[in-house]
């Protein structure tokens, strides 16, 4: 038999996202441009994780990537039998206590109109995959490899943009490849490419990028196999199967902190595919996600020092959120884990608190932001980490 990983997969509403808002995001004033991402592999929307921080064209000596990690000598392996035979619906039950024990919940929806609920902090489990999926093992470790490549791909043409034509560099390709959505969506992706423009031809104030993309895979099988058997049969398919990129995502895609939480429920309810071999691997793509974002503050800080400027704003992540967010659980998991394991605050703010809040900036461009609950202390933003603004309903006005 070949050999094979079982992978987590937590179950995701499809959110459109739009490349060249990607491209305006990447190049806006601010400090840093940071990308969010649901990183583990998963069969059904298969998912890579990645995140790199990039300075201008040194993009292969400036990568910055946590591999995906097995379990250690120093973690002890629980045994196959840690956890008895369980019928399905106690499977469901013991699940759903982990998922409220363990924080991997979402806002209530009403169950008649699908909205969410009026009353705040009311929570439900998260939808996600009770069993743990067979991928191949090569397979997998072939995505993960073909990260870097991707990521640099989509940072050339990221800071080709402000190029007109075709050949000279990414950006007039991509100006080329969006122009007529562009035309046919005026008030939505028209009106961003005109904005990513207009921001590049007043000059980048940061050429320092953060990155964290999701690569998602399904896997494709091209032939059918003609063994009789039904279990050879799909242990055939599993491993001809090829995988095809669905997309790749590089703004607010979600769930990178729940997603490691259900590695941990499937390796509490399976525990004996927990092992050496790493057929249920490590997911600590939340950690993972926090180092990066810390890593770019740590740089927006030496940027400040080597210029001399010696102020006391503290620098802290904002997150752009959507008002009445259901998932705040995923969001707010990255806030606690950069609190606590890199000392760096994280703050809420919805794109009309920017709007209407920012003070005026200094001459190094910087986002200030009025804080705490009179506002009377400011802070600077040193990275930007969208988790809204895909959507034209993020945007119900001109403010």
């Amino acid at each position: 038999m070949k050999s094979r990983v079982l992978v987590t997969q937590l179950s995701s509403r499809t959110s459109s996202i739009r490349t060249v808002l990607s491209i305006l995001l990447l190049n806006r004033c601010v400090n840093v441009r940071s990308f969010s991402i649901r990183p583990t592999v998963h069969v059904g929307s298969s998912s890579i994780q990645s995140h790199s921080i990039t300075h201008g064209k040194r993009i292969p000596s400036a990568t910055f990537r946590v591999p995906t990690q097995r379990s250690s000598t120093n973690t002890p392996t629980p045994t196959p039998n840690t956890t008895p035979n369980m019928s399905e619906q106690t499977l469901v039950d013991t699940a759903s206590s982990y998922c409220a024990s363990h924080g991997i919940l979402m806002g209530a929806r009403s169950p008649t109109t699908g909205l969410p609920l009026p009353q705040p902090y009311v929570y439900e489990p998260a939808p996600f995959s009770l069993h743990p999926t067979p991928f191949p093992r090569d397979v997998f470790e072939k995505c993960y490899e073909m990260t870097p490549v991707f990521n640099g791909v989509v940072h050339t043409m990221c800071k080709g943009w402000g190029v007109d034509k075709v050949g000279e560099g990414g950006g007039g390709w991509l100006k080329e490849s969006v122009r007529t959505a562009a035309e046919g969506d005026a008030e939505f992706t028209g009106r961003l490419v005109s904005l990513a423009t207009e921001v590049m031809e007043r000059g980048r104030t940061q050429r320092v990028v953060l990155g964290i993309l999701r690569s998602d895979y399904m896997l494709h099988n091209p032939a059918t196999t003609s063994s009789t058997d039904e279990e050879d049969n799909e242990e055939e398919d599993l491993h001809e199967s090829i995988p095809l990129q669905v997309e790749l995502n590089t703004i607010a895609s979600s769930f990178g902190c729940l997603s490691s939480k259900i590695t941990r429920l499937h390796q509490t309810l399976y525990p004996g595919l927990h092992n050496e071999e790493g057929d249920l691997p490590v997911n600590e793509a939340g950690e993972n996600i926090a180092t990066g974002l810390a890593l770019a503050v740590q740089e927006f800080v030496r940027q400040k020092v080597e210029a001399n400027n010696r102020d006391t704003v503290e620098p802290v992540v904002v997150m752009v959120v959507q008002p009445g967010e259901t998932n705040s659980c995923d969001q707010r998991d990255l806030e606690f884990l950069l609190q606590s394991k890199h000392n760096v605050r994280l703050i809420r703010r919805t794109l009309h608190d920017l709007a209407t809040t920012s003070l005026p900036t200094n001459d190094r461009h910087e986002l200030l932001l009025p804080d705490g609950d009179d506002g009377s202390s400011t802070v600077t933003a040193a990275v930007v980490y969208y988790r809204a603004g895909y959507t034209p309903d993020d945007y119900p006005s001109d403010v």
